[in-house]
């Protein structure tokens, strides 16, 4: 197979290979099996960066015999302010979902009674109430959130 890009083409694929394989393994010291053919596509992605005009954004590192994002990639391209917004976006969506699901089971008589209700019971009770956390974390941010108790 043979895929014709542009160095602006090739620079859009570079910054997509980066973020998915970021989503899917940035925080893993070591990944398993199943995510090392992400991770070796992003490689050989990378090793064209220099070839398609786009060494400000991968350097090699003959050390370890890898490609990395440069600091440019990782902090001032597009696809840093993408990631950006989608941890920023993913950390409140699962905050405000995380404590809900645990207000609700606490108001359920614990996690036996949650698991009882109904899927739709479930639903409704943890969207209001992830919509309660959602209105002051927009307003407030994190300022008001404090761990409390059982410490």
């Amino acid at each position: 197979m043979k895929l014709e890009l542009s160095q602006q083409e090739y620079r859009l694929l570079l910054e997509m290979v980066y973020l998915g394989n970021w989503v899917i393994g940035a925080d893993e010291p070591e990944l398993p099996a199943e995510k090392l053919p992400y991770a070796k596509l992003e490689q050989k992605v990378f090793a064209l960066a220099q070839e398609a005009g786009c060494a400000d954004l991968v350097e090699y590192a003959p050390e370890h015999r890898t490609y990395f994002p440069t600091r440019r990639l990782e902090e001032s391209s597009p696809a840093a302010q993408f990631l950006l917004d989608y941890e920023n976006t993913n950390f409140g969506d699962q905050l405000s979902e995380r404590l809900a699901r645990r207000d609700v089971a606490e108001q359920a008589g614990g996690w036996d009674n949650f698991a009882k209700l109904s899927p739709a019971e479930r639903f409704a009770r943890i969207s209001a109430c992830a919509d309660r956390y959602d209105a002051v974390f927009a307003e407030h941010g994190l300022d008001n959130l404090r761990l409390v108790g059982r410490g």
